[in-house]
C-alpha cells in the first residue's frame, strides 16, 4: 500500500478537478488521471481545452501506478477523514483507499484512454510574482463577456511590451486594464498572434497564482503554458480579434476627482438599492465639494452624498451602479481612486496609480 499525506493529495485532487468539465459525452474526461512513482504523485484533469497538472511528493517510495478515477468520490472519502495519512493501492480496475476507521473501493478506468495534456518544458518564458498576477486577473476578469457571440470578448488579452505585462478585458460597455512588470527568461519572444485567454483558464490561473511565489508563462500562437511550481496549466487560446482597446480610453479629461474606495463603494451600494431593471441608472452629480448619487425607480428614490475634493463646475453623469460596484469591490478599500471625466456623454475613467485603468460608458439620462 502507498502511504500518502491526506491533506496533500486532497488539495491536489481538488485543484486538478477544477479543469474537469461539468458536462461531457466523454466519460473518461469526468475523471482525473492519478499516477505515482518513486516519491511523486501527479494528478491531471482536463476538458481538452484546458489541462491542469498538480504534483505532490511523498515521504515513502511508491509502488508505481496509473489510473483514472472519479475525483468527487475520492475527495469525499478524504474530506470526511481526520487521519494524517491515507493508504492507496490500485489493483487492476479498483482503487483501494484505507483509513484508520474504514476501507473503500472505487472503480477506475483505463489510464491509456485519457487524452494527453502538455507538460511545461519551456526554456524561454516570462516570470512574474504570483500575487501580482492574481491581482491583475482579479481586477480585469469581471469585464469579460462570457455570453458574447464575439468569442474574443469571452477572455482577457495578455500583452508583453517593454518589460510590462498588460491584461485587458472588455464586454464593449466597459474596459479593465491592469499592468505590471514581468521578467524575460532566456530571451523569450511573444507570438505574432494576440493572446486571448478564456475566462475559465483565467479563474484557474488567478486561484493557483495567489499561493505561488513565482509564476512562469510561455506564450505560443494557439495556446498558453503556465507553471506555478508544483502545478502547471495548459489552455487553448480564444479565437477571434480582440478590440483595439487603447483607442477607447479618453485622453486629456479635464475633470479629476480623487476619492477613497471605501466611502465610494458604500455610497454606490446605497444608491443601487432603489434601482430596477427598467431604471437601473444612478446619476453621479459633482460640485461644491460633494458627490451626490441619485436614483429613481418605480419603488422609490434615493439621494446619497459623499464629501469630495472638487470645487470645479457642476457636472453630472449617469452610470450603471453594477459596473461601478464591480470595480470597487476588487480594489483595497483604503486605496484612493481617481475619477477622470469630460462630460455626460463621454466615458468615465477610474485610475489607480499608473497600473490600473477602468473605463465605463455612461447611460443615457432620460430623466
Amino acid at each position: 500500500m502507498n502511504k500518502i499525506n491526506r491533506q496533500a493529495i486532497l488539495g491536489a485532487i481538488t485543484a486538478a478537478a477544477a479543469a474537469v468539465p461539468g458536462r461531457t459525452p466523454k466519460d473518461i474526461l469526468k475523471g482525473v488521471l492519478i499516477s505515482g512513482s518513486h516519491n511523486e504523485i501527479e494528478i491531471v484533469g482536463t476538458d481538452q481545452e484546458i489541462g491542469l497538472r498538480v504534483k505532490i511528493t511523498t515521504e515513502e517510495k511508491l509502488t508505481p501506478f496509473e489510473v483514472v478515477v472519479n475525483p468527487g468520490k475520492l475527495q469525499a472519502i478524504l474530506r470526511e477523514s481526520t487521519d494524517e495519512f491515507v493508504s492507496i493501492d490500485v489493483d487492476r480496475d479498483v482503487m483501494k483507499v484505507v483509513l484508520s476507521n474504514g476501507r473503500f473501493k472505487i472503480m477506475t478506468e483505463d489510464a491509456r484512454e485519457f487524452p494527453p495534456v502538455p507538460v511545461f518544458d519551456e526554456e524561454k518564458f516570462w516570470s512574474i510574482p504570483g500575487t501580482v498576477l492574481s491581482s491583475m486577473i482579479k481586477r480585469t476578469e469581471f469585464a469579460c463577456d462570457s455570453e458574447s457571440t464575439r468569442y474574443a470578448l469571452g477572455g482577457a488579452l495578455f500583452e508583453v511590451e517593454n518589460g510590462k505585462l498588460t491584461v485587458a478585458a472588455t464586454d464593449s460597455r466597459r474596459l479593465a486594464v491592469a499592468t505590471a512588470a514581468i521578467e524575460n527568461q532566456n530571451e523569450a519572444k511573444m507570438p505574432e498572434k494576440k493572446t486571448v485567454v478564456p475566462a475559465k483558464a483565467l479563474r484557474l490561473v488567478k486561484s493557483l497564482a495567489e499561493s505561488s511565489t513565482t509564476v512562469n508563462i510561455a506564450f505560443h500562437d494557439n495556446d498558453l503554458m503556465v507553471s506555478f511550481g508544483n502545478s502547471t496549466l495548459y489552455t487553448r487560446l480564444v479565437e477571434g480579434r480582440f478590440p483595439r482597446y487603447r483607442d477607447v480610453i479618453p485622453r486629456k479629461q479635464p475633470i479629476h476627482v480623487p476619492i477613497a474606495v471605501g466611502p465610494l463603494f458604500r455610497a454606490v451600494r446605497q444608491a443601487q438599492i432603489v434601482t430596477d431593471e427598467e431604471h437601473r441608472g444612478v446619476v453621479f452629480k459633482f460640485g461644491d465639494s460633494l458627490m451626490k448619487l441619485a436614483s429613481i425607480a418605480t419603488i422609490g428614490s434615493s439621494d446619497v452624498e459623499v464629501p469630495i475634493e472638487y470645487d470645479g463646475e457642476a457636472m453630472e453623469i449617469t452610470l450603471d451602479p453594477v459596473y461601478i460596484a464591480d470595480v470597487l469591490k476588487v480594489l483595497p478599500q483604503e486605496a484612493v481612486v481617481d475619477l477622470n471625466m469630460t462630460d455626460a456623454e463621454t466615458a468615465i475613467v477610474f485610475t489607480v496609480d499608473d497600473s490600473y485603468t477602468y473605463v465605463v460608458m455612461p447611460l443615457a439620462n432620460d430623466r
